[in-house]
């Protein structure tokens, strides 16, 4: 499984979404999510990775994988779960300095 597909599938459970939901929303097939969660598709379009993180609820650079270094935590020990949660907690600590 790649890095894109680990994260859609651990998003995707996170928000309790079916792989229809999440196409419903990407605007994708859902064959497509399914591909992209096994590693059988490995490169999205902009378009699709736009799509997915609308759908996901989360940034498209973090859902690439791109922008973990900026999150605090994010290299510390665990998998991708706790990196999305470290996610997920910075995103309410910024809105809630708004």
């Amino acid at each position: 499984m790649t890095y894109l597909g680990e994260a859609i599938k651990t998003r995707r459970g996170q928000r309790n979404m079916s792989l229809q939901d999440v196409a419903d929303k990407a605007g994708i097939a859902k064959n497509h999510v399914w591909d992209l969660e096994q590693g059988k598709s490995r490169n999205p379009s902009v378009q699709t990775l736009l799509g997915l993180s609308e759908a996901l609820e989360m940034d498209a650079c973090t859902l690439a994988g791109l922008a973990f270094a900026d999150l605090p935590g994010a290299f510390e020990q665990g998998g991708i779960s706790d990196r999305l949660s470290n996610f997920d907690d910075y995103g309410n600590r910024i809105r809630d300095r708004s």
